[in-house]
Formats: structure tokens, C-alpha cells, sequence
């Protein structure tokens, strides 16, 4: 009976390379590159790199297959899905060509610096929460998480007061508790 016709879930289909089945490695991949793509596309790969960054997304999955504890309390399409961000987020960080600018923010950094102390940092959240922000609100984001500017400072670059500076901080944080 081929591995194809029936099927199994993640955990049986790790055993099963772990006993080198070359083709339980071909179910995984096919079952896994859809989630390639659409991480691709929500960081919006430029076309003409968009081959590139899929193999990457592949190496990735390999990595992650040889990496993956069957003892971890994650699951292994989160395990997965988690250290391609990372990967992603690395490239886009070392090199912003590759990068389709068509958000309303200016800059990767803005989002690709901004890690909260939660470990489960969710780049779609955060570009939503930028969205959501005010012209000055997203001001004081970017002094302050990308620039890591203490209040005082971001009251002088902005000349405005420090109260201001603290007001739009807690909206800025409230915003972002709301979309959690």
C-alpha cells in the first residue's frame, strides 16, 4: 500500500522519515507548501524573488523536520510555521529589496524590529496594530520600539509634551491588547 493513498497525520509521517521513507518526506512537503506560499505572500515577496524565498521555505521545513521534538507541548505545523517567520523576517531584515512595498508603513523595520516580550510574537498582528495607529501615534511607535527612545526623548523629537508622549504609549498599548 503507498503512503498516498492513506492518510497520516504529522507525527505518523515523522516517524516514518526518521526510518528514511522517501515517501512520507513527499507527503510532508506537499502537505507543507501551501503554508510556504501563503507566508510568502503575507510578507509580500516581490514576484521575481518569490522562487527563491519558496526554496528557502523548504530548507527551512527540512530543518524543521530534523529539528522537531515529538515531546514538545507545540505542534509540529506550529514548530514549522514559527521558524519560518523567523526565517523570513531575518531576510527581509538583511535585505528590504526583496520586500513588495505596498503596506502603509514605510519601513520593514517598523515591524520587523518590534518583538514583544510574549513568545508568540505574530508579525500579522503588529502590521495590523501599525494600521490602526494615528499619524502621531505611529510617530512615538517608531521612536520608541524601533528607535527605542525613552519618553523624554520622543517629547523633544516631536515637540510635544510628555504627557502626550505617555497618552499615546498606553493607547498605543490598549490598541494592541484589543486585538490579541
Amino acid at each position: 500500500m503507498s503512503y498516498a493513498t492513506k492518510q497520516y497525520n504529522d507525527y505518523e509521517l515523522l516517524y516514518m522519515i526518521e526510518d528514511d521513507s522517501k515517501e512520507a518526506l513527499e507527503i510532508l512537503v506537499k502537505k507543507y507548501e501551501p503554508l510556504i506560499y501563503t507566508r510568502l505572500i503575507k510578507f509580500r515577496i516581490k514576484k521575481e524573488y518569490f522562487d527563491d524565498y519558496f526554496q528557502e521555505g523548504l530548507l527551512v521545513l527540512y530543518n524543521a523536520i530534523k529539528k522537531y521534538n515529538s515531546d514538545s507541548p507545540m505542534s509540529f505545523t506550529n514548530f514549522f510555521d514559527l521558524m519560518l517567520k523567523r526565517r523570513i523576517m531575518d531576510l527581509l531584515r538583511k535585505n528590504k529589496k526583496y520586500f513588495e512595498d505596498v503596506c502603509l508603513y514605510e519601513d520593514i523595520d517598523i515591524v520587523a524590529t518590534y518583538e514583544p516580550v510574549k513568545t508568540d510574537f505574530n508579525i500579522e498582528k503588529v502590521i495590523e496594530l501599525f494600521n490602526e495607529l494615528s499619524d502621531f501615534e505611529k510617530q512615538v511607535f517608531i521612536l520608541k520600539y524601533k528607535e527605542n527612545k525613552k519618553a523624554e526623548e520622543i517629547s523633544s523629537c516631536l515637540n510635544v509634551g510628555i504627557r502626550s508622549v505617555y497618552s499615546a504609549t498606553d493607547r498605543i498599548k490598549s490598541k494592541a491588547m484589543r486585538l490579541k
